[in-house]
C-alpha cells in the first residue's frame, strides 16, 4: 500500500461509459469470479491518456431488495471495502501493466444483508483472485521439469516437453541436474 497516497474512491475511479459497462457484461473477454454474496466480473482495455488502472462499479438487484435504503447500504458497504483494499489490486495493475485498464463491477447475488466485516472479507478475496488471474494470464511459460520461467534463465532441453511426459518417462528421484547430465 502506498503510504503517500490517501485511501479515496474518486469520480475518475468509477465506472460510467455505458459502452463498458455493456461490454464488461457481455462475457466477451470477461472473467467472473464468485465469492458468495458476491460475484465480480473484470475486463482489462486499453487505457486512456490520464486514465486510472482499475475502474469499478457496484450493482445490487431490485430484485432482492425492493426498497432503496436496503440497495445503498449494500453499495455503499462494497465501496468502502474496495476503498480500503484497492492497493491490492490497483498497484499491481499500474506497475505491471501500465498500457492497461482493469473495468471490474461487483454485483450482489445474495438475498439478505450482511455485516460490513463480512462483505469486506469477501470483496478482499476478490480482489486477490483477479490478481493473481492478471498475473497467470501475463506470466511467461514455465520449464516443465524444473518450474522456471522463460526468461532466458532455464537453459533446460525439456521446456517445451510437457511436464506429464517428462514425469512419466523419468525416475521419481531425478532431479533437473540429473535430467541435464543424461542430456549432455
Amino acid at each position: 500500500m502506498s503510504a503517500e497516497k490517501p485511501l479515496t474512491l474518486s469520480k475518475k475511479e468509477r465506472l460510467c461509459s455505458r459502452k463498458l459497462i455493456e461490454q464488461l457484461f457481455s462475457h466477451v473477454g470477461s472473467h467472473t469470479q464468485t465469492s458468495y454474496p458476491l460475484r465480480a466480473v473484470a475486463m482489462t482495455v486499453a487505457r486512456v491518456a490520464d486514465d486510472v488502472p482499475v475502474e469499478m462499479m457496484v450493482s445490487v438487484p431490485k430484485r432482492y431488495f425492493k426498497r432503496a435504503l436496503h440497495r445503498n447500504r449494500i453499495k455503499r458497504q462494497v465501496r468502502e471495502a474496495y476503498r480500503k483494499n484497492k492497493y491490492l489490486l490497483a498497484d499491481k495493475i499500474a506497475l505491471q501493466h501500465p498500457d492497461e485498464t482493469l473495468c471490474l463491477a461487483f454485483v450482489w447475488i445474495g438475498d439478505k444483508q450482511q455485516s460490513s466485516d463480512l462483505v469486506e472479507r469477501k470483496v478482499v478475496t476478490l480482489l486477490s483472485r483477479i490478481a493473481e488471474k492478471l498475473w497467470n494470464r501475463y506470466s511467461p511459460p514455465a520449464c516443465a521439469f524444473c518450474g522456471k520461467f522463460s526468461h532466458g534463465c532455464c537453459s533446460c532441453p525439456f521446456f517445451s516437453i510437457s511436464g506429464a511426459y517428462l514425469r512419466s518417462h523419468l525416475p521419481p528421484a531425478a532431479s533437473h541436474q540429473h535430467v541435464l547430465n543424461i542430456w549432455n
